[in-house]
């Protein structure tokens, strides 16, 4: 298992209120760099999750637990749907994010 490919945890923090404005801030993105090992999800377990076949459906396995709901993997992003952690790994199940 190679652990080569970039992959970047999207976490966004909300926009703090501001009483003397009213307004709220802009809200903040920040991204976590990792390195991953990307492989296509099994039919059995897109059968399993979704109940049929969605394309774009990948495997991504890192060394450490990242707590983001989002992932960028190149230019696209994708939504994490399950998250495994096991005992020297994390196994994420993503989905591209049209």
């Amino acid at each position: 298992m190679r652990f080569d490919t970039p992959v970047y945890f999207l976490t966004e923090t909300e926009g703090a209120y501001d009483a003397s404005t009213g307004d709220y801030s802009d809200p903040v993105a920040t991204e976590q760099e990792a390195y991953a090992d990307i492989t296509n999800t099994g039919t059995q377990t897109l059968n399993l999750m979704y109940g049929n076949i969605k394309e774009n459906s990948l495997t991504v396995r890192t060394r450490e637990f990242f707590a983001g709901q989002r992932m960028r993997i190149g230019s696209k992003v994708y939504s994490i749907d399950t998250r495994r952690k096991l005992n020297n790994l994390t196994t994420y199940i993503v989905r591209e994010v049209q």
